[in-house]
């Protein structure tokens, strides 16, 4: 996702941490204030399964993390809705 942003997007980041922000900013200078539920599907020590909606867009998707090296990593079996 990282590699994505950086290719695609008007910035480039090097870590999560970042790319959250950055996102975050990038909505906000959109006009959308980012705002998100997000509900825990599934969760152990080293996996989580979330479910995230942005409530001004009514985006959403799961988004699948895995920590079997420490830290939290969104895999590439996080999806948007409708999407397969």
């Amino acid at each position: 996702m990282i590699a994505e942003l950086n290719s695609a997007g008007p910035v480039r980041v090097d870590s999560c941490e970042q790319m959250i922000t950055a996102t975050a900013q990038l909505y906000k200078a959109a006009g959308d204030r980012g705002d998100v539920d997000i509900s825990v599907q599934d969760e152990t020590a080293t996996a989580a399964t979330l479910f995230a909606t942005y409530r001004a867009s009514g985006d959403c998707g799961t988004v699948v993390m895995d920590r079997a090296r420490g830290d939290w990593i969104i895999t590439e079996q996080s999806q948007e809705c409708g999407k397969s």
